[in-house]
């Protein structure tokens, strides 16, 4: 989930740094950006402690790929089900047989 301790998001400030995005293909590129990054990114080894750069193991790129899935429910679920409720709200369910 997106919602990491605030502590945490200082980190990452400098991200609203970047210019608007304007078009769906400009958002795509720059969400595929941050999986390169990620993936190049250095990760504190669970059995040394030590920093190492992540290998392209199968969980590696599945949490890569996940998070970006994560986020995208996420928002779905803050914004576009509300749209959904409302539209149910004044037109009716399409699912009212169920």
């Amino acid at each position: 989930m997106p919602h990491i301790a605030k502590k945490t998001r200082e980190r990452y400030k400098t991200i609203e740094i970047l210019p608007n995005i304007l078009t769906k293909g400009d958002l795509e590129y720059c969400v595929a950006r941050l999986m390169v990054k990620y993936m190049g990114s250095y990760d504190v080894c669970s059995d040394c402690g030590r920093l190492r750069t992540r290998e392209h193991r199968y969980s590696d790129l599945h949490d890569c790929c996940k998070a970006v899935d994560h986020c995208a429910h996420e928002f779905e679920r803050l914004y576009l089900d509300k749209r959904e409720d409302d539209a149910i709200a004044s037109n009716g369910s399409a699912f009212w047989g169920l």
